[in-house]
């Protein structure tokens, strides 16, 4: 219903000013800002290996998403 309208969800780390002051080039009217407080999440790096590991899911030889045998040998080793 509104093609100009663009809504754009960032994360807290935005320097919100400069992002709105970014919409104000070629004549525009800049970007209104709106806070939502929040709160603190610990977030954890878990790797899609660990996952496979955890899981006991596999991927099989004939897979687009198997690497190679050289690589998974070598990936492996590093994870040792």
């Amino acid at each position: 219903r509104r093609p100009a309208l663009r809504v754009v969800l960032m994360s807290a780390t935005l320097d919100a000013g400069k992002f709105a002051k970014y919409f104000e080039r070629d004549g525009g009217k800049g970007a209104p800002a709106m806070h939502i407080p929040g709160f603190t999440h610990p977030v954890t790096d878990v790797y899609l290996e660990e996952c496979f590991r955890v899981t006991g899911q596999l991927i099989g030889r004939g897979s687009p998403f198997a690497l190679p045998r050289e690589a998974f040998l070598q990936r492996k080793k590093m994870l040792e």
